[in-house]
């Protein structure tokens, strides 16, 4: 299923990789970062002594607000981003035992997905509408790795992250896939894939396909819609993997974040 998607996006992007886009405007918004908020208005960050950190780990576009999973508050918030202003904030069960991972806008709703057996599904207001529970087997043997998906209009499919040390093997590794479609109803199979056919975990995000380059010293943004030119590189929060950008036809949406502050920014191309 995914995997035709992934060719129909790749001939796509090839086709139009080749036009220039132009920036129209770049926009950076500041937060603060209080891990005592007790509104959880603002954002939370905590950093250990041996790097596993804990901050926003996933961010979703739609039209002019930016929705973030705030890890350490067990929130998310909804930022407008024509005011730079969070608009509003849920704050999630806090007695289950659960990790916010990563969020996207499916079926029109919110989708946030946890390192657990926990999807919670909310509307575009931040009202909690539904909890799903993926089959238990499917988190039983994650460890460190992260919980990832595979995006079609149809679709929402979880999977685990491909073990460190095999993303290079020729042998076919048993992947879990977990299906949710438009009606919520979950489905799993287990598929023997190589890595190269695995659900992409690199140069995709969202199911869309995305290539930053690099290339007389400067920084180019290529997707299906063009080539955008950017100021400077993407930043890339390995102290916990967050998955800090997302994108349409016209924006450009990222974050970075320490123990001080949280920067978004958005830049709008045509």
């Amino acid at each position: 299923m995914f995997l035709s998607d992934a060719n129909s996006q790749i001939l796509n992007m090839d086709e139009r990789k080749g036009k220039d886009l132009e920036t129209i405007s770049t926009q950076t918004f500041i937060f603060k970062v209080d891990n005592k908020d007790s509104s959880f208005t603002q954002f939370g960050y905590f950093a250990t002594g041996n790097d596993a950190h804990t901050g926003v780990r996933g961010i979703a576009f739609d039209e002019e607000y930016v929705y973030l999973s705030d890890t350490w508050h067990k929130s998310v918030k909804k930022v407008d981003i024509q005011k730079g202003e969070i608009v509003a904030n849920k704050r999630l069960n806090a007695r289950n035992k659960f990790t916010l991972a990563d969020i996207t806008v499916f079926n029109d709703n919110l989708y946030v997905i946890t390192d657990d057996t926990v999807v919670f599904i909310l509307d575009k207001n931040l009202t909690l509408l539904n909890t799903l529970s993926v089959p238990q087997d499917y988190n039983k043997n994650l460890g460190e790795r992260k919980p990832i998906y595979w995006q079609t209009q149809d679709t929402l499919i979880l999977h685990p992250e491909l073990e460190h040390g095999k993303q290079l093997s020729d042998f076919r590794i048993p992947v879990k896939l977990i299906y949710i479609d438009k009606n919520n109803r979950i489905t799993s199979e287990i598929k023997l894939l190589k890595p190269n056919e695995y659900p992409l975990i690199r140069g995709y995000i969202k199911g869309k396909k995305y290539e930053i380059l690099k290339q007389d010293g400067k920084y180019y943004f290529i997707t299906e819609y063009g080539k955008l030119p950017l100021q400077s590189d993407i930043p890339t929060l390995k102290r916990y993997g967050a998955i800090n950008f997302d994108f349409n036809e016209s924006t450009l949406v990222y974050f970075d974040m320490d123990s001080s502050k949280f920067v978004l920014t958005v830049i709008r191309y045509k």
